[in-house]
């Protein structure tokens, strides 16, 4: 008698390592094209592959109904037998008798190409394996489960890791993918130029200081800003040769105006010839003097409330005065846009800081417009930094 349980316990248990050996190990596809369609067509199969777990309560009370139903039941003796046999064993052990139909476990895992997540995932899966296996001969040895925990263990364990490790890397928002090709692109498939503007911008490139002239981009962006805020009155704080003027003037009506405001004639005489050949002339008013000064000096011709759109682009330590009386003349609904909110990056440098004026002033006023609850601000990668005012 005892060398017979011993022969069966031996052959359940070269059953069970049959059983475990033939479960398949999961194959690990590394998606190199992260394409959404083939992401998709993932997702959909999950959830294919998890639907019969949210049937398996309902089949199981079916199944109990059958058993315990014995004066309706047509199955034959010796299928009801075995079947209450079966069912009291997992309701004793708390284990539920799974279906014969429940699907085939997945055996491939398709991942995003992260170098960290294929590491753990290829990880995990081989160690979940190797408990699995031993989990299923210590069961099956023990008689702790039926034989169904054997079939179906390795395929809720793979779901498992499946549905936690299958997800798409994580998208950083902080980041872009600018490159000087790609701007290039963006340049000469957006930018459209009048035979004024193009002749401006080739002879400011050989100035001496041409690292002072507007961006194409954030030019055409200000063209763009014109038409939809129907703008009629605009000041340029900072002129240099005029290329921001000019492409501002050529936005606004046949009425409309541009106070370009400078402080010498050196480099606006410069943008003359261009303003004049653009046909955009008489729209811009040249006003020589400090900023400061000539801003208050249109508060007090009555323009306070009346402008559409100031731009900002001058010496930077007089950026906070201009911004506070910016704010006295801009319309509601109307924008103020700051030039160079990044210098070239140097916010960040602690040394910069300290010792350049011009970060230092930037830096202090893009602190103070993200605290100020007068206005509604954002902060655009555009040229050097571009951020946008408007009150709320």
């Amino acid at each position: 008698m005892v060398q017979s349980q011993q022969q069966q316990q031996t052959e359940n248990n070269d059953q069970c390592k049959k059983r475990s050996a033939n479960q398949e190990e999961p194959t690990i596809i590394i998606d190199n094209d992260n394409n959404n369609t083939q992401q998709q067509q993932q997702q959909q199969q999950s959830r294919d592959d998890l639907l019969p777990v949210h049937q398996l309560k309902k089949q199981r009370n079916n199944n109990n109904t059958v058993h315990n139903n014995t004066n309706t039941t047509k199955k034959s003796k010796s299928q009801k037998n075995s079947t209450t046999s079966s069912s009291s064993f997992s309701k004793h052990n708390n284990i539920p008798d799974y279906p014969a139909s429940f699907p085939p476990p997945p055996t491939t895992i398709v991942v995003n190409n992260n170098d960290n997540v294929n590491r753990i995932l290829k990880e995990s899966v081989i160690k979940m394996n190797v408990k699995i296996r031993q989990i299923n001969e210590m069961r099956y040895r023990d008689h702790k489960a039926p034989a169904p925990i054997l079939k179906y263990s390795l395929l809720y364990s793979t779901l498992l890791l499946y549905l936690k490790m299958n997800l798409p890397e994580k998208y950083d928002a902080t980041k872009t993918n600018i490159t000087s090709q790609l701007y290039k692109y963006l340049i000469d498939q957006s930018v459209k130029l009048v035979p004024a503007q193009k002749e401006l911008v080739e002879f400011t490139q050989t100035h001496s200081k041409n690292m002072m002239l507007s961006s194409l981009d954030q030019c055409s962006f200000f063209q763009f800003l014109m038409k939809i805020l129907n703008a009629k009155t605009t000041i340029d704080v900072g002129v240099f040769t005029g290329y921001s003027s000019l492409s501002v003037a050529l936005a606004l009506p046949k009425d409309g105006k541009v106070y370009a405001l400078d402080v010498s004639t050196e480099f606006t005489d410069l943008a003359l010839p261009y303003w004049e050949k653009a046909g955009v002339r008489e729209k811009i008013e040249l006003i020589i003097a400090p900023a400061a000064e000539s801003l208050q000096k249109l508060l007090d011709q009555g323009k306070a409330g009346t402008i559409d759109f100031i731009f900002i682009d001058a010496d930077k330590p007089g950026y906070d005065v201009y911004y506070e009386l910016g704010l006295k003349l801009i319309r509601n609904g109307g924008i103020i846009a700051f030039d160079n909110v990044l210098q070239d990056g140097r916010v960040l440098d602690e040394e910069q800081l300290k010792t350049n004026e011009n970060v230092a002033a930037i830096n202090k006023l893009n602190a103070k417009l993200f605290k100020d609850d007068r206005v509604i601000i954002s902060m655009l990668p555009v040229a050097d930094g571009l951020t946008l005012v408007t009150k709320k």
